[in-house]
């Protein structure tokens, strides 16, 4: 299906209304709010910088990484809704687990 990622205009994207551009930073990209187009039903997008995970050899960790959430069901687990990648992205569309935050 479709995903219309939100975001600033230098991805082709558009703002969710009310919802910050970046809920946060990754190791080789940034978490952001994105929108499915048919329901409007909202998740979080993960983009992954293509040539950052070339320079720091991260694109088997990514991949690894997209497996096991197509595979987790848990409900303490995001889902892996979507995956599309783009010239420059690769992004990671899971289901939006509020408060969810590892870092302490």
């Amino acid at each position: 299906p479709a995903v219309e990622v939100a975001g600033d205009a230098a991805h082709g994207c558009r703002l969710v209304p009310g919802l910050p551009c970046a809920w946060g930073k990754v190791a080789f990209g940034e978490v952001s709010a994105c929108q499915m187009k048919a329901t409007g039903k909202l998740y979080a997008c993960k983009k992954l910088n293509k040539k950052r995970l070339k320079k720091r050899k991260g694109y088997e960790g990514a991949m690894v990484e997209k497996r096991i959430l197509e595979k987790v069901h848990s409900r303490f687990i995001v889902s892996l809704a979507y995956a599309f990648q783009t010239k420059e992205e690769l992004c990671l569309v899971m289901t939006i687990m509020n408060g969810g935050d590892l870092k302490y």
